[in-house]
């Protein structure tokens, strides 16, 4: 979980790295990251979501750690540390 101007950064950071790609390339590889976004958790800690459609009325996500690591990118805690 991060606070808000972590959560920007790590969005920033992966907007272009992930968009497009694979939502999970094990158990959904024909489901392609179509947006990502910040979410509130609780008061003041976001965690950074990517979503895929996987139909007219259902949305897959995933949390951008997991994402990150299969598709070997860099992790969120190692963004933040740049």
């Amino acid at each position: 979980m991060y606070n808000y101007n972590q959560a920007v950064e790590i969005f920033k950071y992966y907007s272009d790295k992930v968009i497009g790609k694979t939502i999970n390339p094990i158990k959904a590889k024909d489901l392609l990251i179509g947006h990502i976004k910040i979410v509130e958790l609780t008061n003041n800690t976001f965690n950074v979501y990517c979503y895929a459609q996987g139909s007219a009325s259902v949305d897959f996500y995933r949390d951008i750690t997991s994402v990150a690591k299969d598709l070997n990118l860099l992790s969120p805690s190692e963004v933040l540390e740049e």
